[in-house]
This record gives structure tokens, C-alpha cells and sequence, in this order.
């Protein structure tokens, strides 16, 4: 994978995860859906957090910060 394809394949994971947690933020605390996407969240983390960890050298070179 060259430094691109490094760069973009974390920003495409990091968003995903981002909007998993605008979904936790935008359900009621009294709502019924809120265990379904908590759980969703900590299930999605360790992809991108393995991903950035085996590619810290090539994702700081390219300017991202980890």
C-alpha cells in the first residue's frame, strides 16, 4: 500500500466511526435504540485503531496526525 492508499483508507475508516458515534450522541438517553449503536461503536473501533497502529510511520509521513 503506498502512502495514499494508507492515508485514505484511515480517513474513510476514521469517519465511519464518526458517524457511528453522531448516531449514539443524536439517540435520546431515553430512548430504546441506545444500547444497539453503544455496542455498534466499540465493535467498529479496533479496525481502525489495528489499521493505524501497523501504519503509523507511513500515516505520519504523509501529515495526518495518529
Amino acid at each position: 500500500m503506498d502512502d495514499d492508499e494508507v492515508a485514505r483508507t484511515s480517513r474513510v475508516q476514521v469517519e465511519g466511526v464518526d458517524r457511528k458515534l453522531a448516531r449514539v450522541r443524536d439517540v435520546s438517553a431515553y430512548g430504546g435504540g441506545l444500547n444497539h449503536y453503544f455496542h455498534r461503536v466499540f465493535i467498529t473501533y479496533p479496525g481502525p485503531w489495528k489499521f493505524q497502529q501497523e501504519n503509523r510511520k507511513k500515516l505520519v509521513e504523509s501529515g495526518l496526525q495518529c
